[in-house]
């Protein structure tokens, strides 16, 4: 099923509320997935799932952009820049607003289930729970290792055979936990970037009102370009809540492995503020919040 549903999001022939009935399915899914008994293997289950998710983002991510540079350019709709097989975003057709409507319930369903997939991976012995030091990794190998043990006992397996059992899931474990890390990662580039697609309306309004058809309205002088607390100031609050609950993702990890992940990503994130006034909001959230705000002021020193 998780594979089924997967596939789904990925076919982007679908319309975006497909992909957003298969992102609730596979939501839905990871509450069975926790039951698991088999940790590692529940473990995998859910990593497949938050990989679609983060896919999802960087479908949207692509389009917003797309959608954007041709709003900036003054161009019209080019099929070149977006899916060829999909009509998403039209930014000179009446069902441009429609379709923006429902890639955002896509986008917030995306952020909803990728808050259930961490919850249940810190529930199978993730490295987003336990952390990425050498004391945390050894207790998640001990934990596999003793999973592995029960296993050999039901067949009788001696001492020696799950000592070196232990050594390749404390190999296998190294893999996922950087695996993850590295997932994260990406959750966290494309997420920001998905959501430009609350910029597309206000960005579209702004360049209308900019540059006004000769044709049919009376020319006017230009509207000078808004300053940078202008621009905040006019974020609409869906797009402001959108952003915190993404950011309120990354609150509950590991601090070590929250550490690790924004001192890579740090960059990124400042460059992202400068071009996407609504970023800030991300920041905001990670600053403001206690288990959090130590460890990211720190990064910005």
């Amino acid at each position: 099923m998780v594979d089924f549903y997967s596939g789904c999001m990925h076919d982007q022939s679908l319309s975006p509320n497909v992909h957003t009935m298969c992102a609730k399915l596979l939501h839905n899914i990871t509450e069975c997935i926790m039951s698991i008994p088999d940790k590692r293997q529940g473990r995998i289950l859910l990593l497949s799932i938050l990989k679609t998710y983060v896919a999802g983002f960087a479908a949207i991510g692509c389009l917003s952009a797309a959608a954007i540079n041709d709003i900036k350019s003054g161009q019209q709709f080019s099929e070149e820049t977006l899916y060829t097989s999909v009509d998403l975003i039209r930014t000179n057709t009446s069902e441009n607003s429609e379709k923006i409507k429902d890639l955002r319930l896509y986008l917030r369903s995306l952020v909803t289930g990728c808050k259930n997939v961490i919850y249940a991976l810190k529930r199978c012995n993730s490295s987003l729970a336990l952390g990425i030091g050498p004391n945390a990794q050894a207790a998640a190998t001990a934990a596999a290792a003793k999973d592995e043990s029960e296993s050999a006992m039901a067949v009788d397996q001696k001492e020696p055979a799950s000592t070196g059992a232990s050594a390749i899931i404390s190999n296998k474990e190294a893999d996922l936990a950087g695996f993850e890390l590295e997932l994260l990662s990406s959750l966290f580039r494309e997420g920001l970037r998905a959501c430009r697609l609350h910029d597309v309306d206000r960005l579209k309004s702004e360049h209308a009102d900019a540059h006004p058809d000769e044709a049919t309205e009376p020319a006017h002088p230009k509207r000078p370009t808004l300053s940078r607390d202008a621009q905040i100031k006019l974020i609409d609050r869906e797009c402001k809540e959108q952003i915190e609950h993404f950011a309120n993702l990354f609150v509950t990890l590991d601090p070590a492995v929250f550490h690790e992940l924004f001192t890579s990503q740090f960059e990124f994130a400042f460059d992202t503020m400068i071009e996407q006034c609504s970023a800030i909001a991300s920041v905001q959230v990670l600053v403001s919040c206690e288990p959090t705000s130590p460890a990211f002021m720190s990064i910005m020193l």
